[in-house]
């Protein structure tokens, strides 16, 4: 009986990792590159925030591609590396529209 039990409970705990694993992978690769902003280049930027502005067409304006293609190279002249600093330099610097 515990053994049954036991083995249940593992397949269901699988299957649940499993389906968190995808669910976060799913978000790593809608908005993993805003997280390496300085590692991605152009080209690349440009594919994966255009792949973004189309799955969130009603919240991103077609030049939201442009904007994070020049957001790059604003950012890459200063030490900003982590999202908390990222988000401080768009307010102090007014760059939210």
């Amino acid at each position: 009986f515990s053994t049954s039990v036991f083995l249940v409970v593992v397949d269901r705990l699988l299957a649940e990792m499993d389906r968190r694993y995808a669910a976060y992978d799913n978000l790593n690769n809608t908005f993993g590159f805003l997280n390496n902003l300085s590692n991605v280049t152009a080209q690349e930027l440009r594919n994966k925030a255009s792949n973004l502005q189309r799955k969130y067409s009603a919240d991103l304006e077609m030049d939201f591609v442009e904007e994070i293609v020049q957001f790059k190279d604003f950012i890459q002249s200063r030490s900003f590396t982590s999202a908390p600093l990222l988000l401080q330099l768009i307010r102090e610097k007014n760059l939210q529209s």
